[in-house]
């Protein structure tokens, strides 16, 4: 199964790049739960998708950026964190109002439970939900596009399997889940910006706290409060990502993704590599496929 093939026409062009996966797009009536597609995308500035209705029903989170998501004659604003969902026949709009763009994950979904498993959760209510932790939220959906390298029935089972995980997860979390507009969250949001965008040539926290204005003791706080990990581990594992991304995507040797994402030496990288992914560069390499 490839993890991307051409693009169904209900998948917005208006993107500068973008890690999709297609399960099952096919099967207009499916007879249990089933994820038809999902991925991440990374918005063009002026992306602006307007919808009188939708195939499936659909779940998105802001990783980064700011944006609106209209329904009906109401509109929402959207920020790193926020969380919302539609479906068949609800009228919407989402647009980017960032120069740099949103960048969201999503997943589209249908079957005979669906509509009673976004009925059943807090995201029922068309206003979106604004997460405070959310690495697990990322882990979830990035558990969710790795399933598009597995073999079909596979994918399928373990795709409906994480969006029941991701739905009970966010039930759960539900009580904690407020507009949080304090200046501690847009604080933390404006340093994972700053790590997102210049990853590659930092190494330490330091570098983090001093570009953005902010205390690093303040820093490291922010970061285990809401990515619920380490400050430096939170650096190191976002380089990581964009290292394996680079072996598969761009096809870059260990050497060249070892150098793009700030190490000299292609030893320690293949070392730190294995540490956050499980597996070395070359398994990983030859695991997912060229």
């Amino acid at each position: 199964m490839t993890k991307h093939p051409q693009r169904p026409a209900f998948i917005s062009r208006q993107v500068t790049d973008g890690d999709y996966f297609f399960l099952d797009i096919k099967t207009r009536k499916p007879s249990v739960l089933t994820v038809a597609c999902g991925g991440l995308e990374r918005c063009a500035p002026q992306y602006d998708v307007q919808r009188e209705g939708f195939r499936y029903y659909a779940l998105e989170f802001v990783l980064s950026g700011r944006g609106e998501y209209t329904v009906g004659s109401q509109t929402h604003p959207l920020r790193a964190g926020s969380v919302y969902a539609y479906g068949p026949g609800v009228t919407h709009r989402i647009r980017s109002t960032d120069r740099n763009g949103m960048v969201k994950y999503f997943v589209d979904f249908h079957g005979p439970t669906a509509k009673r498993l976004i009925h059943d959760s807090p995201l029922q209510s068309s206003n979106p939900m604004q997460l405070g932790r959310t690495r697990w939220v990322e882990m979830i959906f990035d558990m969710m596009i790795a399933t598009g390298n597995e073999p079909k029935q596979a994918a399928l089972m373990q795709s409906r399997h994480l969006l029941n995980v991701l739905i009970m997860r966010l039930a759960t979390d539900s009580a904690s889940l407020t507009s949080d507009t304090s200046s501690s969250y847009e604080t933390f949001v404006k340093c994972r910006q700053y790590i997102q965008t210049h990853h590659a040539q930092l190494q330490t926290i330091e570098e983090v706290a001093q570009a953005c204005h902010v205390d690093r003791a303040y820093l490291s706080r922010l970061i285990k409060r809401y990515a619920h990990e380490g400050a430096y581990q939170y650096l190191v594992r976002l380089k990581m990502q964009h290292a394996a991304e680079r072996l598969v995507k761009d096809k870059q040797s260990i050497q060249e993704s070892a150098l793009a994402v700030g190490y000299d030496d292609a030893a320690l990288f293949s070392k730190v590599f294995k540490r956050i992914h499980g597996i070395s560069p070359r398994g990983f390499v030859a695991t997912i496929g060229r």
